[in-house]
């Protein structure tokens, strides 16, 4: 048996004895659409934050909180025979991260509330690579100078070993996940829940340029 800390988005955290993580959520009377978690004791190590809607880590201890999405259902197929999966992103019951796939690729999107859905990105499963887009003026977060990368997806999968981003000033990057989970930053800003993000600046990224006379696909 493990011992397992689960943290709910209503503020509420307990701990669970289980062999498998997926046992500790079924078995607790609190489950709730979304959870995070971590493997052994952490309940004095998280502070939920009511306004913010989000647990922080105390001072000095490292964030790793694990994200637990539960699956919303199977959607089945769409006209093109991709399989569409959704699953709950936190406790409005509104906001869905929704999976299509076939043999090849995955597109991952965001669905929030009523807002127009947001494409994260689309894996290619030969590669284990996912591709995502930013534009300049829009996604660069100036005080950091630097892009933000969803840090939940990134973190709770096993699919994807590198980034491909490309912007629109025509500067492309090849960038390790591992290098982004360990290196990158929490800056905090509108950063919340599901969408938390860890960010590059420009000048971390330029060890990871791909130049226009180079070969993107290998």
């Amino acid at each position: 048996m493990k011992e397992f800390t689960l943290f709910w988005l209503n503020g509420t955290s307990e701990l669970i004895f289980a062999t498998t993580i997926e046992e500790a959520i079924t078995s607790t009377a609190k489950k709730g659409r979304v959870v995070y978690y971590t493997e052994g004791n952490s309940l004095n190590d998280y502070e939920y934050i009511k306004a913010e809607k989000f647990w922080y880590a105390n001072p000095k201890i490292e964030f790793n909180l694990q994200f637990f999405p539960l699956e919303v259902k199977n959607e089945g197929k769409d006209k093109d025979g991709d399989t569409i999966r959704s699953f709950f992103i936190d406790d409005t019951g509104d906001n869905k991260l929704m999976v299509k796939q076939n043999d090849k690729l995955v597109i991952l999107t965001l669905k929030l509330g009523n807002l127009k859905p947001r494409r994260i990105g689309t894996v290619t499963k030969s590669t284990r690579t996912i591709e995502m887009r930013r534009r300049y003026e829009t996604h660069l977060f100036r005080k950091g100078n630097a892009y933000g990368f969803g840090y939940y997806v990134l973190k709770n999968q096993s699919s994807i070993d590198w980034i491909r981003l490309s912007d629109d000033r025509g500067f492309h990057w090849k960038i390790p996940v591992n290098y982004l989970l360990a290196k990158g930053k929490f800056l905090h800003f509108k950063n919340q829940g599901f969408e938390l993000q860890k960010f590059l600046s420009i000048e971390d990224l330029k060890q990871f340029e791909v130049h226009p006379e180079e070969n993107r696909r290998q």
